[in-house]
């Protein structure tokens, strides 16, 4: 379509008129928190927080940008572009994310400058064109100007920014070492959102923003390990706060240290203290621990520090006492699957089958079986052992695991081991239990019998319990029976 000289003036006229590259900045700066807000809620899903970083966020950010400022000039929108690149660098260092984030910073230039540019009708494109053709007779304002002004605008604003946030991380060493408790909890940040004061109750996802890491802390971090150690117990909870819960879940840094003896032994010395100046949410964490703990097998100093740490928590009439004395009370530790092995030495005539079956490996093979549920009634019973523990047993100890086995449950086995067990002290004896074990149809024990009896000239006896033997599947005893047929004797007997 055909537009007159006059139209096209008046219509880029008009465009220059409505374009505010200062006021394309504040929109962008409106689109840049919204765009942080979004980001807030949605950044624990990978995939659509990389589709924020590299097309939503520059993409409102331009949008607001576009409608604020009506730009339409790639001049007037490069200052745009510039200040929201910076403000993607800052937003990513501040969020500590990955990599990818500032990967992504040309696509996000690219989107942002683009997106900030007004929709133009096909007059007022025209219009420009004719412009840089025949240049209307209108007063505007020379590029480096649009630029310029915008990016005095932007320098301003970000070195307002910066003094803010140097102030901001001085202030909050400032506060730990001048003693103010209450500053220090609104001062020191967990993450860019939240400050130690709303620690337990934090949507965010907490980092090592002030304090480091376990290796390597922070000034911030030694100034309050330093006056927790001098007996602050107002600091000492903060300190309790940085290693249990700071350097635990949130530092990939302190990763490799979390779970090691040196560092549970001071999340727990810490733990324990705040716990003991009445801060409860120390105190349902030591709880939950516990519980957590109910269905495992734990160290004995563990345990015994648990039930002291209980018994201190009782005396000083602390709320929840009594359920983390219970907890304490319910943990399992090496010492008492150790008492319930020589309880059951010290009762064989009231155990099970099972029971005396698992015992006799327990002293032949020094690795006795548990179930944990025999420790804590509001365990499930399993049909599978839960574990083993080495363990030491005397021959005494031995021999009366097989005397009752053979005795009550007539194990034919066990009467078996026993003749060797009592051959040189009670050899008479021993001869019984090997009987016993050939009448119930133990092959080894029908073999031996048949070979001794055979051997002490009782060749009638001898040659029934090999025939017993050999008839169970006995290959030596089959052999032997064809050296008699062959030779009339043993060769054992020699």
């Amino acid at each position: 379509m055909q537009y007159q000289r006059a139209e096209l003036e008046q219509a880029y006229i008009k465009l220059v008129k409505e374009e505010r590259p200062i006021l394309a900045l504040l929109g962008a700066i409106i689109g840049f928190v919204i765009a942080a807000v979004l980001m807030r809620y949605i950044e624990t899903h990978a995939i659509i927080s990389r589709g924020m970083a590299w097309i939503l966020f520059p993409a409102i950010i331009g949008l607001f940008a576009r409608y604020v400022g009506r730009l339409y000039s790639s001049s007037a929108r490069i200052p745009t572009t510039i200040i929201a690149s910076l403000g993607y660098l800052a937003l990513g260092m501040w969020l500590h994310v990955n990599a990818s984030w500032f990967i992504g910073l040309p696509v996000a230039a690219i989107i942002v400058h683009l997106t900030s540019k007004r929709a133009l009708t096909e007059l007022e494109q025209q219009a420009i064109s004719e412009h840089d053709l025949q240049p209307f007779q209108v007063t505007s304002a020379p590029r480096w100007q649009k630029m310029g002004l915008p990016l005095l605008f932007a320098v301003m604003l970000c070195g307002g920014g910066y003094f803010y946030q140097v102030h901001a991380d001085k202030a909050c060493l400032d506060n730990i070492e001048a003693d103010d408790y209450e500053s220090v909890l609104t001062s020191c940040q967990l993450s860019p959102f939240d400050s130690i004061l709303h620690w337990d109750n934090t949507q965010e996802a907490i980092s090592a923003y002030k304090f480091g890491n376990y290796e390597a802390p922070s000034a911030e971090a030694l100034a309050i390990k330093s006056k927790a150690e001098s007996g602050s117990p107002q600091f000492q909870q903060i300190w309790w706060i940085v290693v249990d819960t700071i350097y635990r879940d949130a530092d990939s840094l302190s990763k490799e240290y979390v779970g090691s003896a040196e560092f549970e032994n001071e999340a727990t010395k810490w733990r324990q203290q705040a716990a003991l100046y009445g801060n409860t949410s120390a105190l349902k964490q030591e709880l939950t621990r516990y519980q957590a703990l109910s269905d495992k097998v734990v160290e004995t100093q563990f345990k015994r520090q648990a039930l002291s740490f209980a018994e201190q928590l009782k005396t000083a009439d602390m709320p929840e006492s009594d359920k983390l004395d219970i907890a304490a009370n319910k943990l399992i530790s090496n010492d008492d699957i150790n008492a319930q092995y020589q309880q059951r030495l010290n009762d064989l005539g009231d155990l099970t089958l099972d029971d005396l079956s698992n015992l006799l490996f327990a002293v032949e093979e020094g690795s006795y079986n548990y179930y944990i549920s025999d420790f804590n009634a509001d365990l499930p019973a399993s049909s599978y052992y839960s574990g083993s523990i080495n363990v030491t047993a005397t021959e005494p100890q031995q021999i009366a695991v097989l005397q009752q086995l053979a005795t009550k449950f007539e194990d034919a086995d066990a009467a078996y081991k026993l003749f060797f067990k009592l051959a040189k002290a009670d050899a008479a004896r021993a001869l019984e239990y090997l009987r016993q074990a050939a009448e119930h149809n133990h092959v080894k024990g029908a073999e031996t019998l048949g070979t001794l009896m055979f051997c002490q000239h009782n060749e009638i006896e001898g040659r029934h319990w090999l025939d017993k033997a050999a008839k169970l599947g006995s290959e030596t005893a089959q052999a032997q029976l064809q050296q008699l047929r062959t030779t009339g004797t043993l060769t054992q007997c020699r």
